[in-house]
């Protein structure tokens, strides 16, 4: 198959899913994200040492992970921070009121090389989508930015996509630098 047609595919389905998105209520967002960040605390709460977890700030469409900061003290947690031309850093954050507007009008952490943390530091990559397969495949936002980032990690660091259930899909149409999911958490 094209690329060129892989790409439209993946326009196509993106489109698809916005749609889909849009049908969740305030109510169901709610209840899957906290079962969601229920599932992610039963996961990495019995380790016996800190791990060092990517999360993301939720967009509307996303769930919200943001309870996780109180779920999981003993953990350092870490969000991205992505810059112009499609690199992504990851911050350990202590406060999630400190971050800003960064690109797109997400929020992120403040670019401050204190708080760094190298992609090969993180155990646990929290990856966000629009959609997502059983078997890991991942359509993202079309940036390439979580793509580019996840070929820098450890082989040993665990990726978990997390999704609404409602963007659980049977097949995605994939690319050659498209990085599967180890595991899906959805609800």
């Amino acid at each position: 198959m094209s690329e060129t047609l892989i790409k439209k595919q993946k326009q196509t389905l993106r489109c698809k899913m916005r749609a889909t998105l849009k049908g969740v209520t305030a109510e169901q967002r709610s209840t899957q994200s906290a079962a969601i960040c229920y599932a992610i605390k039963s996961m990495v709460g019995t380790s016996s040492h800190p791990l060092t977890i990517a999360s993301f700030v939720a967009l509307p469409s996303e769930p919200d992970l943001s309870e996780l900061h109180t779920n999981l003290p003993n953990m350092r947690l870490v969000y991205p921070r992505s810059q112009a031309g499609g690199t992504m850093h990851f911050h350990h954050v202590h406060d999630l009121n400190k971050m800003e507007l960064g690109i797109y009008n997400i929020p992120q952490p403040p670019d401050n090389p204190d708080t760094l943390v190298a992609a090969t530091d993180i155990d646990f990559f929290l990856c966000p989508g629009f959609a997502f397969t059983e078997f890991g495949q991942r359509l993202g936002k079309g940036g390439g930015y979580y793509d580019r980032l996840l070929s820098q990690r450890l082989p040993t660091s665990r990726l978990i996509g997390i999704c609404f259930k409602e963007q659980i899909v049977t097949e995605l149409p994939t690319e050659e630098h498209d990085i599967m999911v180890d595991q899906v958490i959805s609800a």
